[in-house]
């Protein structure tokens, strides 16, 4: 599927972990000491002289990748953005939106009814496997900004409430003087993923429960906030750990639920593995 309308850059990637353009340019220059963790045996048809392969930066649960383009006389940094270890869900691919260099894409895909859309980490390496109609078992996560604490119980007027529950077909609750009993709605356990941007098809405002939190270190020293979130509870649960910088939300551990906005990434299982030993 060829089409202009969506973005193709990763600067919104990189935003998310390293918004400080000196600590980027910081990483960045470490990429030397970064390892091998995929190499490409095909090339695309447009360039058949470029072979591509993947660096990453550590093997912490969040870290950057950068896909290197090798060419006869150099090789040359090609895209660079936060790689994370994700949960592994057997997925039906439904589109796919190729970048116009070849090597990355947006994939659509199903778990159950559950539809969306994620950017394919490892398409420069299967792009021949992400193909319509193919089941797939992915590792899925997320990585997040603009985190906060989610909603607190919602308490409905005495007119929302005769409005709701005759639209359900049932009677109020009354107090000992008669009088209605406002509802309240919980909102602890309220799981919703909404699409953010129209030329952003992998970014989404999500409300979760905090199902698990942690504090690591993640793309070198950054202090990361891991959680683990709740995207889809339609037919089954769909959790995926989700990241962001600490100091962006410090306080979150002591929520119960959170909201912001987030956007998905996954690769093939297996499909990065270290070809020389990690280190750090």
């Amino acid at each position: 599927m060829k089409t202009t309308n969506y973005f193709q850059s990763h600067g919104d990637h990189n935003n998310s972990v390293v918004p400080d353009k000196k600590q980027f340019a910081e990483i960045l220059s470490t990429i030397g000491n970064w390892y091998p963790v995929a190499v490409a045996e095909h090339s695309i048809a447009e360039h058949p002289e470029i072979k591509m392969f993947a660096l990453q930066q550590t093997d912490q649960p969040l870290s950057f990748l950068s896909l290197i383009a090798s060419k006869p006389e150099s090789n040359e940094v090609y895209s660079f953005y936060p790689f994370a270890q994700g949960k592994e869900y057997e997925v039906k691919i439904t589109k796919v939106f190729e970048w116009e260099g070849g090597y990355e894409a947006y994939v659509w895909a199903t778990i159950g009814e559950f539809e969306f859309c994620f950017l394919a980490t490892d398409y420069f390496l299967n792009k021949e496997q992400y193909v319509e109609g193919a089941s797939l078992p992915i590792e899925l996560a997320a990585i997040g900004e603009n985190i906060q604490k989610g909603h607190e119980d919602m308490k409905m007027s005495v007119e929302e409430t005769i409005k709701f529950l005759t639209q359900i077909g049932q009677e109020p609750d009354r107090d000992e003087n008669g009088d209605i009993k406002p509802i309240t709605m919980g909102m602890e356990r309220l799981v919703a993923l909404l699409p953010t941007f129209d030329d952003l098809p992998h970014f989404y405002e999500f409300h979760s429960p905090i199902n698990e939190c942690q504090v690591i270190k993640g793309c070198g020293e950054i202090d990361i906030t891991k959680l683990k979130i709740c995207i889809s509870n339609a037919e089954e649960d769909v959790e995926v750990p989700l990241y962001f910088r600490t100091d962006k939300c410090p306080t979150i551990n002591k929520e119960r639920n959170l909201m912001g906005v987030l956007w998905l990434q996954a690769h093939i299982k297996n499909a990065f593995q270290p070809i020389k030993a990690a280190g750090k």
